[in-house]
C-alpha cells in the first residue's frame, strides 16, 4: 500500500521503536506481548529489504513511560517528534544525495527535459474528470478578477486538457498552440497583458480571431516531486493592463490546487 500511494521516486522511510526498545517501558510488557513486539518488527524488516525504495531504520532510544491506563503527557509527544526528526533528517540529506541523476528531484528546476516532467504528471494518476473543488476554484477566480474565464490547464504529452473551467466545454487541444505551454517553463507568474503583442503566440487560432484571447495570467501547479504539470490561469477576451503584485492571490489558489491535486493522487482508488 505504501509503495502504490506513494510517489514512484519518492523513498519511504519506516521508523520502528518496538522492535529494538519498547517506549513504554520493558516492564509494562509480558513475555508473551514483548515477544510478539519482536516477530511483528522483524517481519516489517525484511517486508521493507524487498525493495530500495523503503528505508527500515530503528528508533533506539526509548520514551518516558505512561502510568498505566492513563495518556502520555504531551512532553512525551514532543520527545517522539523531537527523536524522529533528528534521526530523519539526515536520513533524508542521505537519501537526496543518493537518488542520483535520474531522479525527478535532480531535474525538478530542468523543464526542458520533457521525460521527468511527464513521468512526474504520470505519477499523480489525473483524469478529465469533473471535480466540484476545482471547478468552485476556477468560478471563484472568474469572479475575484472579472475575467471572461478561468481555467486548470494540464500540460500532457502532445496536448493541453482541461481538469475545470468556466468555459462551456472543456478543451483538449494540440500543446503547442497554447500559452500554458510557454508559461509553464517559468516557475513564476506569467502575464501576457495583450496576447497579439506576443510573437510566441503567432499562429495559434485560441489567440488570433474574432474570439480569440488577448489577455492570459497563469501560475503553475507543481507534482509532489516540484515539476510543473500545468497552470491555473484566467483568460479575457479584451487586452487588459495587470501588474503581476495585483494578481498574487492567484499563486495562493495554485497551491490550494496542488495540495487537493496532491491528497486526490494519495487517496485509495
Amino acid at each position: 500500500m505504501l509503495l502504490s500511494q506513494t510517489a514512484k521516486v519518492a523513498p519511504i522511510f519506516v521508523w520502528d521503536a518496538a522492535h529494538v526498545s519498547h517506549p513504554f517501558g520493558t516492564d509494562r510488557y509480558d513475555r508473551s506481548t514483548s515477544g510478539r513486539a519482536d516477530r511483528l518488527g522483524a517481519i516489517t524488516e525484511q517486508t521493507c529489504a524487498l525493495t530500495q525504495r523503503i528505508r527500515y531504520r530503528r528508533l533506539v532510544e526509548p520514551l518516558q513511560p505512561r502510568e498505566v491506563g492513563s495518556r502520555f503527557a504531551p512532553d512525551t509527544y514532543e520527545e517522539w517528534a523531537d527523536n524522529i526528526v533528528s534521526r530523519l533528517y539526515p536520513q533524508l540529506v542521505e537519501a537526496d544525495g543518493h537518488l542520483g541523476p535520474d531522479s525527478a528531484r535532480a531535474n525538478r528546476d530542468r523543464p526542458e527535459d520533457e521525460r521527468f516532467r511527464q513521468r512526474a504528471l504520470d505519477s499523480m494518476r489525473l483524469t478529465p474528470d469533473s471535480d466540484g473543488l476545482m471547478d468552485a476554484i476556477v468560478r471563484q477566480l472568474r469572479l475575484m478578477f472579472g475575467t471572461s474565464d478561468a481555467h486548470i490547464n494540464i500540460i500532457d504529452g502532445p496536448v493541453q486538457w482541461q481538469k475545470a473551467t468556466t468555459a462551456a466545454q472543456p478543451l483538449t487541444s494540440p500543446r503547442e498552440i497554447s500559452a500554458c505551454t510557454h508559461a509553464i517553463q517559468s516557475d513564476q507568474l506569467t502575464v501576457i497583458n495583450d496576447t497579439e503583442r506576443d510573437a510566441r503566440l503567432d499562429g495559434s487560432s485560441l489567440f488570433r480571431g474574432p474570439n480569440a484571447i488577448r489577455f492570459y495570467a497563469g501560475y503553475p501547479i507543481r507534482s509532489w516531486d516540484g515539476h510543473r504539470i500545468g497552470m491555473l490561469c484566467i483568460t479575457d477576451t479584451q487586452p487588459r493592463s495587470m501588474q503581476p503584485d495585483e494578481l498574487t492571490s492567484l499563486r495562493d489558489f495554485a497551491n490550494r490546487v496542488e495540495q487537493e491535486l496532491w491528497s486526490s493522487a494519495l487517496r485509495p482508488n
